[in-house]
């Protein structure tokens, strides 16, 4: 099966391919346990030639990250989608509308553990995109707020409100061994404020030099002027300043 389907992913034919791509789709969801075996083949779709292919692709992408929460690829899944978000307009609204519903939407108050999960795999996705840069991201905020510039309710605010809220539970409990991490965390704080009321917190966190030896640092990041458009970030002091717990 798997040749045979390789095959038709590459024929000339959009239908086909598309068809080829449907059935993988049907499959993985069904049962998850072929997700390792055929999901290499819908990732390379991502860049089909056809829209109507590389939109089945995000699809199916979409349902395997929220069906399957474990799965240990979501994070190039994910990469692999918001690389879309400025591809043709049909697509762009689905990555839009995909990354609202995996990332900001407002998270139940009583599952904590899916917005650290959510949090998680965020910060996994910044990180992995590290060398590219993070003008994507600002995109696709840009993109769902003007979506909700009219509306009386505004769920992508409030999920960067939760999110900013959980990154900073985090930093001030991150134990050794996850600094880089947590750096990539502190990366996107400031594009989630862009679109969050003004906050109160501030947040520290530990660097460690290059010869290995414990440094540790307050960074103290004030967000108490965030507006829409500017953030404040008081940079770290050049002589390190030690708080207690």
């Amino acid at each position: 099966m798997q040749r045979g389907v390789h095959g038709r992913l590459l024929d000339n034919a959009t239908s086909v391919r598309e068809a080829a791509v449907d059935l993988l789709g049907r499959s993985v969801l069904s049962r998850p346990i072929l997700t390792a075996q055929y999901l290499d083949m819908l990732l390379e779709r991502i860049l089909d030639t056809g829209i109507s292919v590389r939109k089945r692709v995000i699809k199916i992408l979409r349902d395997i990250c929220l069906d399957q929460p474990d799965c240990p690829r979501i994070t190039e899944m994910c990469v692999k989608m918001i690389r879309r978000v400025n591809d043709e307009e049909g697509i762009k609204k689905l990555v839009n509308e995909t990354f609202q519903k995996l990332w900001f939407s407002p998270s139940p108050a009583h599952d904590s553990a899916g917005m650290i999960r959510k949090v998680q795999n965020i910060t996994d996705v910044v990180s992995a995109c590290k060398d590219t840069g993070f003008d994507w991201f600002e995109q696709l905020l840009q993109n769902l707020l003007k979506l909700e510039e009219d509306s009386a309710s505004r769920p992508v605010r409030q999920a960067c409100s939760q999110i900013i809220n959980c990154l900073v539970d985090s930093m001030l409990k991150y134990d050794e061994g996850k600094s880089y991490t947590i750096w990539y965390s502190v990366r996107k704080v400031p594009f989630c404020s862009k679109c969050s009321p003004p906050t109160n917190h501030i947040l520290r966190y530990t660097n460690y030099s290059r010869d290995g030896h414990s440094v540790v640092h307050s960074y103290l990041l004030s967000y108490n002027c965030f507006s829409s458009h500017s953030v404040v970030i008081f940079s770290p002091p050049s002589t390190p300043i030690v708080i207690p717990p």
